[in-house]
């Protein structure tokens, strides 16, 4: 069976509460989640977990990253649980104090022919990197194993219209949203056929040159190789 995406789930608020929620429906015992989380402060810190409605699933929030740098006061984090079990239909970002402007993507794969781990994850923060194919980037990863499933996301952080086109070789899944009610969020997927260096690239041929973005990668392959590996890429615009 091949690697394939099942369900990609949106959701979000803009602003007033610790919590924020994306509904879909019940994910595949043995499948895969991953996903990403946008907020609007300047402390990566705030977010303090990812849950679902049913137990015995763990969620590992792999890169946090802050625009400070650019003097945007904006965050971004890449997470994801592998191997899921009992069908949670909702995934729920909590933060330690009331947080303005929360997004919530993920997507659920499914195909792999064994264990699910995560092969690898980056994520990078940008100002302007121009509107040229694969100018929006999270950075490179080395996957050690074939077929990895590739998950990619952004977020346009200065509040364009989010006009992206997915990376080379990517599958766009979700196109500018903005359930946040404030800045556009797309995502991407891809089989890695062998093994080596990956990103996850976006195009915005309307705004990149002048918009801040924030870009995750993450990787899953098959514990102790083999093949059947996915890889997943995310980014916030």
């Amino acid at each position: 069976m091949a690697i394939s995406v099942v369900q990609s789930v949106k959701g979000g608020q803009a602003a007033g509460s610790t919590t924020a929620t994306a509904t879909g429906v019940a994910v595949g015992s043995g499948n895969a989640i991953t996903g990403f989380v946008a907020w609007h402060t300047a402390t990566t810190t705030d977010l303090s977990s990812i849950t679902d409605n049913a137990s015995g699933n763990t969620y590992t929030i792999l890169n946090r990253q802050s625009a400070t740098s650019l003097a945007d006061n904006w965050c971004g984090a890449t997470f994801a649980c592998t191997n899921v079990i009992n069908g949670p239909t909702i995934l729920t970002a909590t933060f330690g104090s009331s947080i303005t402007d929360i997004e919530i993507v993920w997507s659920e794969s499914t195909g792999y022919s064994g264990t699910v781990a995560v092969d690898g994850h980056a994520s990078n923060v940008q100002g302007g990197p121009g509107t040229t194919a694969d100018a929006i980037t999270s950075g490179s990863i080395t996957t050690a194993d074939n077929g990895d499933f590739i998950f990619g996301a952004v977020l346009d952080i200065t509040g364009g219209s989010g006009v992206t086109t997915a990376g080379t070789g990517f599958t766009l899944l979700i196109n500018n949203d903005a359930s946040n009610a404030t800045n556009f969020t797309s995502t991407e997927w891809k089989v890695q056929s062998s093994a080596g260096p990956v990103a996850g690239t976006f195009t915005d041929t309307a705004h990149g040159a002048g918009e801040h973005y924030i870009t995750g990668v993450i990787a899953l392959g098959v514990s102790g190789g083999g093949g059947g590996d996915t890889l997943m890429g995310a980014i916030c615009l």
